[in-house]
């Protein structure tokens, strides 16, 4: 007769309060956003990822290791488990989400791209396939062989300044680039071994673009915050939005970016202020941009002031690069 293994009977309870454990660590950020050091890991716990371990813990502990001792844990589990992704799927990632009515207005589309690479093919034939009004391409490849603004058409401009390429049905009639100088240290680089370039200061532009069919020019604001783990978000993102104030930047009509902060975060209010966030407003599914070949982080943001409609927020993943595409389809008065 074979004997029982030794509390075989409760490696199921164990199981079932690690995905607990895992769920009310992703609630606490959920609920606490970056306001703290400790809830800022929390909230940086993608929500799928979450989902995902609780319910394979839930499997494990259900199918595997059967016992009294673990069936009102699996219980609980299964329950929060439930709960959590009724509210991801409904308010996080909106998938429920109906169009309504058209909006009335002129719509301009806007892209935004991160590109942070040293090359990628195709940018020219990727970029019109969406028929952007406005293309904001941040850290574009130095040596591109293609010439940009045709990807917009034969009457669009092409506005460089810093690490920003602009390309525009139209005009860019003001422009301005500072660097932010917040002195964090690049994902994985190590300034004492990697030297100066593991340094990174983030930047922050602005630009007034005149479009072609819009009769009254916009201001947009384009952000890019470094990307250091380490950092407090909240002490990080009020030293950024300090230098803006002191270089004087005009109110926005639209703020694009990498903030290098997921959505939601309360420190982003420090740059946002009561600016509508697009995914929120107009998104469906998770809107992850980060990394692009499997996206986790939606780091990629846009907002937008009130008086300016969003009709639809999207996420695009390119070819190439590290981040994924946000096209953003405006509504201005006419």
């Amino acid at each position: 007769m074979s004997r029982r293994i030794p509390g075989r009977s409760r490696i199921g309870g164990w199981l079932a309060s690690i995905g607990i454990v895992t769920l009310a660590a992703w609630l606490a950020g959920r609920v606490c956003t970056d306001r703290f050091s400790w809830s800022q890991p929390l909230y940086w716990i993608p929500t799928s990822v979450a989902m995902a371990s609780a319910s394979l813990l839930l499997l494990a502990a259900t199918f595997g290791c059967r016992g009294r001792h673990a069936w009102g844990r699996r219980f609980v589990l299964a329950t929060s488990l439930i709960a959590a992704t009724a509210w991801a799927l409904v308010v996080e990632w909106r998938v429920f989400r109906l169009r309504g009515a058209p909006l009335q207005g002129l719509p301009v589309r806007v892209m935004h791209w991160n590109l942070a690479a040293d090359t990628i093919d195709g940018i020219a034939g990727f970029i019109s396939r969406f028929h952007p009004d406005i293309a904001v391409l941040c850290n574009p490849p130095m040596r591109r062989d293609e010439k940009l603004e045709s990807a917009l058409g034969f009457d669009a401009r092409a506005a460089s300044i810093g690490h920003l390429l602009i390309l525009i049905k139209g005009e860019v009639i003001e422009r301005r680039f500072v660097s932010l100088g917040l002195n964090a240290h690049r994902a994985g680089m190590d300034p004492a071994r990697d030297g100066p370039g593991a340094i990174d200061h983030g930047w922050a532009a602005w630009f007034v673009a005149s479009l072609h069919h819009a009769p009254e020019p916009l201001t947009f604001w384009v952000i890019d915050l470094p990307n250091d783990p380490t950092r407090r978000r909240m002490a990080m993102l009020a030293d950024a939005a300090r230098v803006l104030r002191e270089h004087a930047f005009p109110d926005p009509d639209v703020i694009v970016g990498d903030f290098n902060t997921p959505r939601g975060s309360d420190s982003l209010s420090f740059i946002i202020g009561n600016l509508r966030e697009s995914h929120a407003t107009a998104g469906f599914g998770t809107g992850a941009s980060w990394p692009r070949r499997f996206p986790l982080w939606a780091i990629d943001l846009t907002f937008v002031r009130e008086g300016i409609d969003i009709d639809r927020s999207r996420i695009v993943i390119p070819a190439g690069g590290t981040h994924a595409v946000q096209v953003v389809d405006l509504v201005v008065p006419p």
